[in-house]
């Protein structure tokens, strides 16, 4: 399972293990409906967002805001809402022993877009492999610039933000003008 917008506090994310995995689903008929985390690295109430959400959240914000797209806004409320004055910031080292933490979870691209932004890095991204977040945070600039030629531009900007590596940006430009191509509106 993933962490995405549309399924945000997702109970059983990051579950890996088939056996663990089947023995939460038999005790919940419903699994969108499990009252409770079982994501073996962090615990969130369900129904709150997890990080892709809350990026997806600080986009919309940003967007609405500042009328538009501006990677500069979005960069500030990014490391507001991902830094260390925010509820992702956890002191020290976590150790396998101390998991699950109890709030949400920073990945690695989002550490590494805090740090770099902290050290006035002018390219903020992750350099590691791709991830379900480089796309999956941007529904609200698809759902602003869909079918407008700045899409892809704005795309490759806030993919960059948090992931600076060439697969996640094409997995997002795939992605975005897939669900904005006009051929899914028709059915063409």
């Amino acid at each position: 399972m993933h962490d995405d917008p549309l399924n945000p506090g997702a109970p059983i994310h990051w579950v890996y293990d088939p056996a663990t995995l089947e023995k939460i689903l038999s005790k919940y008929p419903q699994p969108e409906f499990i009252p409770d985390g079982h994501c073996p690295f962090y615990r969130l109430p369900t129904g709150r967002n997890g990080c892709v959400g809350e990026q997806a959240l600080v986009l919309l914000e940003s967007l609405v805001q500042c009328k538009g797209f501006d990677s500069k806004d979005l960069r500030s409320r990014m490391y507001a809402a991902f830094g260390p004055d925010s509820d992702y910031e956890v002191e020290g080292t976590v150790t396998k022993d101390q998991l699950p933490i109890s709030g949400p979870w920073r990945p690695g691209h989002l550490k590494a877009f805090v740090a770099n932004f902290k050290n006035n890095e002018e390219i903020t991204g992750s350099k590691d492999g791709p991830n379900g977040d480089a796309y999956a945070k941007l529904v609200p600039l698809v759902a602003l610039y869909a079918g407008k030629p700045e899409l892809e531009k704005y795309v490759i900007e806030a993919t960059r933000m948090t992931h600076d590596n060439d697969l996640s940006v094409d997995c997002a430009i795939a992605g975005t003008c897939h669900v904005s191509s006009p051929r899914q509106k028709t059915g063409k």
